[in-house]
């Protein structure tokens, strides 16, 4: 699992990319992931997506 951030302080948002399988333990991780984002930034919710990438 990798995972990137990227901040902006003019319009004061983050984006982080988490490139993970799709599998049990990547979507719980997410999930945890996202509480804490929540707590630690306090907001009332955080988006978070899923997007299938195939290699060729």
């Amino acid at each position: 699992m990798e995972i990137t951030a990227a901040s902006s302080t003019l319009t004061r948002s983050i984006k982080v990319e988490v490139v993970a399988a799709n599998d049990r333990a990547a979507k719980k991780f997410l999930k945890e992931f996202k509480e804490r984002l929540k707590e630690s930034l306090q907001q009332i919710d955080i988006l978070i997506t899923t997007h299938g990438i195939q290699v060729i």
